[in-house]
């Protein structure tokens, strides 16, 4: 919009931070408590269509919106051979005033692409000098998605649209050995697999008529990788 407006926020955070160690066994705990009020919010509203029929989206501002939550993190590790970390985040996001982006839907207060719930995990465990193991992963839980107008492969027109989508759980599990080539170069071979459980957005649109921007989750299905890297 020629009357866009930079959006600003204005934050309150409230954090409690707690270190211990105990012989080797180290212990990390976070706790986070926030609240940012957003003022001239960005939105995207149609306009209509061009000379082609494609639809014309405009970003403009709206009254504003509120973000309200509480994030906790956590982290143990056992000298330099075992280590595991973990975060959840807990939020809610909305307008101030409904908003409605399309006269095919009901105007809302829900922020579309905000999960209430997400969060993450790492860990490694060293085995031995040569052999590494690691357990990666994220959370995205559920969320109001915006799906425009699309046709299907079979001509039929479909009219924009909201969809809540499903929870995600993204895991990932690497193994790699280091191979001691000279005193300064070693070689580091690694295999695994990235979202073993294989959740992935099962109602991706296909044909010319698709929506291209309905695309959420995780970014790849099950995917197994191999790799190499050199150290010095």
């Amino acid at each position: 919009s020629p009357d866009l407006v930079p959006e600003y926020s204005n934050s309150a955070n409230l954090s409690f931070d707690y270190w211990k160690q105990i012989g080797q066994w180290q212990i990390n705990l976070l706790l986070e408590g926030f609240y940012p009020d957003l003022e001239n919010v960005f939105a995207l509203v149609e306009t209509g269509h061009d000379s082609q029929g494609n639809l014309l989206l405009e970003r403009v501002n709206e009254d504003g919106a509120r973000v309200g939550g509480f994030n906790a993190e956590a982290r143990i590790a056992y000298g330099k051979a075992f280590n595991l970390q973990g975060g959840y985040t807990f939020q809610k996001s909305k307008y101030v005033e409904p908003e409605q982006w399309s006269e095919d839907v009901e105007a809302k207060r829900r922020m579309f692409r905000s999960p209430d719930h997400y969060g993450y995990l790492n860990a490694n465990y060293y085995i031995t000098r040569q052999l590494t193991a690691s357990l990666f992963g994220t959370y995205t839980g559920r969320m109001l998605v915006q799906h425009s107008a699309y046709t299907l492969p079979n001509g039929v027109e479909m009219p924009d649209s909201e969809v809540e989508t499903p929870a995600f759980w993204d895991l990932g599990l690497k193994v790699g050995y280091t191979f001691k080539l000279t005193d300064i170069i070693k070689l580091e071979v690694n295999v695994g697999v990235k979202n073993i459980l294989d959740s992935y957005q099962n109602d991706i649109d296909v044909g010319a008529g698709r929506d291209s921007a309905y695309i959420y989750g995780p970014a790849l299905p099950r995917t197994y990788f191999f790799g190499v890297k050199f150290h010095i």
